[in-house]
């Protein structure tokens, strides 16, 4: 019975989704306490109908003390019963844990009085961090992720329509300048040229971001104890500045560069 009344909710609102643009959605993790973030979507357009069903998978460094991390919904979510609920066991591979989550509901946003706005956050799911500390921890589309069926999906009346991980919420004026004297960037031509000096050899994660919070470059490399420079292939790229991320289990580095032509 529940699955006739899915399908026919969505034939419902397929007449709609062909006549209308539908947006593309993002998607991020923001800590918000200590222990506790919310994971958020940010859609490019409006919208007031069906939130069909969205999946996300959380990495975290198996180096962590935490004993176990707990999904809950939010308010706007439990009014269109859109709740997160873990697809499986949590699952360890290189060096971090991994579980996905899913959700589905047939609600639509309209009949609770919600309408998105394009370019601005709503939060879907809490993640609350018990018995210790987190590392590391992101929403992840890699190469475990493609191969288990959990890279980020979304779906609007029935359309595949998610967009990109992106990591920090307001875009790039939330970005802290730091002075550590650790790391330096820059951009040069198609290049992102990098500075370190490390007190151990580490695995780093790095991202590139653009205005809008949008990863443009994303990869990782080693970088070895002491001083060492790389320069990383960030292709073409606009004038304008950018953010720059760099991650593994211990470090958590953001600055600001530039690039003019």
């Amino acid at each position: 019975m529940l699955r006739t009344v899915q399908t026919l909710a969505l034939a419902l609102v397929a007449g709609v989704a062909t006549a209308q643009e539908l947006p593309i959605v993002d998607i991020t993790l923001v800590q918000t306490e200590g222990d506790r973030y919310e994971v958020r979507i940010r859609p490019d357009g409006p919208f007031d109908g069906l939130f069909h069903s969205y999946l996300f998978t959380l990495r975290w460094s198996d180096q962590s003390t935490a004993t176990g991390i707990q999904l809950s919904t939010t308010a706007a979510m439990d009014e269109v019963s859109l709740y997160p609920a873990r697809s499986g066991g949590v699952v360890n591979s290189g060096g971090y844990d991994y579980a996905p989550y899913t959700a589905e509901t047939i609600v639509l946003l309209s009949s609770v009085g919600q309408a998105w706005v394009g370019g601005e956050e709503i939060a879907i799911a809490t993640v609350q961090v018990n018995g210790g500390s987190v590392f590391d921890l992101q929403l992840a589309n890699d190469a475990w992720t493609h191969a288990n069926n959990g890279d980020f999906y979304l779906s609007l009346n029935g359309y595949e329509r998610q967009g990109e991980i992106y990591s920090f919420g307001t875009g790039l004026a939330s970005v802290a300048e730091e002075a550590a004297s650790d790391v330096r960037c820059a951009i040069d031509g198609d290049l992102l040229r990098m500075t370190l000096t490390m007190d151990r050899t580490r695995e780093l994660d790095y991202e590139l971001l653009d205005m809008r919070g949008r990863v443009v470059a994303q990869g990782a490399f080693v970088a070895p104890d002491g001083r060492s420079e790389h320069a990383l292939n960030v292709g073409q790229l606009a004038m304008g500045s950018y953010a720059v991320r760099l991650r593994s289990a211990d470090l958590d580095r953001s600055m600001r560069v530039h690039l003019v032509r």
